[in-house]
């Protein structure tokens, strides 16, 4: 509904709300949803696409960040269904939000997706237990031995390490909360 609003934006207030659109390069993953039922629904993508890239998006990073969520397949006649099927292409999913269609197919992409994002995380445990959980980081992440910081009291230590959704579950479910207020609750 905004592409219209978007697309006939004029430069001088396209310019005022370019620092908060340059945040949308910052996320792991966008969800573009189109009425596919639309007469000008390619046109729609186009004008997101080329404000993306206006904003500091490059085009590979559109493509593996960017789901388009093709919306009102409940609305295409069964040609149109048809033909826009065959040509399904990877990072599209078909959906019906009015009966949930498809829901569960995007909630799927959408978890692999951020799974698969790393991201830089502290984690913090009691130096007695350090043995074991640097084993494991070291053994599943990349490890950033340069920061490794330790509390006033010399007890506790902090390392940082870059890790996707995956390995946060791992670590939890071994060890606890990454931040180690589990632990420190228990002491």
């Amino acid at each position: 509904d905004s592409v219209g609003f978007v697309q006939d934006l004029p430069h001088m207030l396209f310019d005022a709300f370019k620092a908060t659109m340059e945040e949308l390069t910052f996320a792991d993953v966008l969800l573009h949803v189109r009425d596919v039922s639309h007469p000008q629904t390619e046109l729609h993508r186009e004008v997101v696409e080329r404000t993306l890239q206006q904003v500091g998006m490059s085009q590979p990073e559109i493509d593996t960040k960017v789901i388009e969520v093709w919306n009102k397949i409940d609305l295409l006649s069964e040609d149109q269904a048809e033909a826009m099927f065959a040509n399904l292409p990877a990072n599209a999913v078909p959906l019906c939000a009015k009966d949930g269609t498809g829901l569960d197919m995007l909630l799927g992409i959408m978890d692999q997706i951020v799974g698969q994002a790393q991201s830089d995380t502290a984690v913090t445990f009691p130096i007695s237990k350090a043995k074991d959980r640097l084993a494991f980081l070291h053994q599943e992440v990349v490890v950033d031995t340069e920061r490794t910081t330790f509390d006033p009291s010399g007890e506790w230590m902090t390392v940082y390490a870059k890790m996707d959704m995956k390995a946060v579950r791992r670590y939890e479910k071994f060890y606890g909360r990454l931040d180690g207020k589990d632990l420190q609750e228990e002491s």
